[in-house]
């Protein structure tokens, strides 16, 4: 299936779409945009919604970015560090949602599911 929305890596290694890896404590993150991409894919409905996310992620983002910056820790830098880029992949991925997508289904009416043989 060929999707209008893409999400190309610029291979810059700042932001939430390399490959997965394991940080401190065992957690693996995961690129979340392109995810959030293929959703916005569906419908416009779904466009619409994940564009929200996307709008909400980015305020939330911005105020623990400020708040850290007011704590001035030195433990602060790297996850600051990783929010920003993640808020750079969530603007690039709201300009692409903000378009209209080409052949989705009208908002309202959920997109077509695969049918497996």
């Amino acid at each position: 299936m060929n999707t209008p929305l893409s999400f190309q890596c610029s291979a810059c290694g700042k932001c939430c779409n390399s490959a997965p890896t394991m940080t401190s404590g065992g957690f693996l993150t995961l690129p979340l945009v392109p995810v959030l991409a293929v959703l916005a894919s569906r419908s416009d409905r779904c466009r619409e919604r994940r564009l929200q996310y996307v709008t909400r992620q980015r305020e939330l983002i911005e105020r623990k970015v400020a708040e850290a910056m007011v704590r001035k820790r030195e433990a602060d830098r790297p996850v600051t560090r990783e929010l920003r880029g993640y808020t750079a992949a969530c603007e690039r991925l709201a300009a692409a949602l903000s378009r209209p997508l080409a052949g989705a289904p009208p908002a309202g009416r959920p997109a077509r599911k695969p049918t497996w043989a």
